[in-house]
């Protein structure tokens, strides 16, 4: 037996079709997922799924302490990078409230089982 709870974990979760509520920003440091309608969402590490996850409750995605990394948003093909989750977050928050949705979300990250967070070091959101 492999003991994978040490390793960084990966985050996916994708919605057909696209969703609306698919993510609520909690604050410039937190993304909380509504996984209904998702058709697709689990963790990964080592390239081993260690969790199907569900909404209770509900998974949400943590900046770091540095609030430093690489997190992206792909908007019907042109891609904005940041690196701070705080300008990633506000920059979604914008394009949500104009009636945009998410379709596939990944973070890359150390992934808390038990309280279903993932402190994220990479983020891409795609919407359509």
């Amino acid at each position: 037996m492999i003991d994978l709870a040490n390793l960084p974990a990966t985050l996916e979760s994708v919605w057909l079709p696209a969703s609306a509520s698919a993510v609520n920003i909690a604050s410039t440091s937190r993304l909380d997922l509504n996984l209904n309608g998702s058709v697709l969402h689990k963790v990964w590490r080592g390239g081993i799924e260690t969790d199907a996850l569900d909404n209770t409750p509900s998974p949400a995605i943590l900046a770091n302490s540095q609030d430093k990394g690489l997190f992206a948003i792909n908007d019907g093909g042109t891609v904005y990078v940041y690196h701070s989750f705080s300008g990633f977050a506000g920059s979604l928050q914008t394009r949500l409230d104009s009636g945009e949705k998410v379709r596939r979300i990944v973070a890359r990250g150390d992934y808390d089982t038990a309280n279903r967070k993932l402190t994220a070091r990479l983020v891409s959101v795609i919407l359509p």
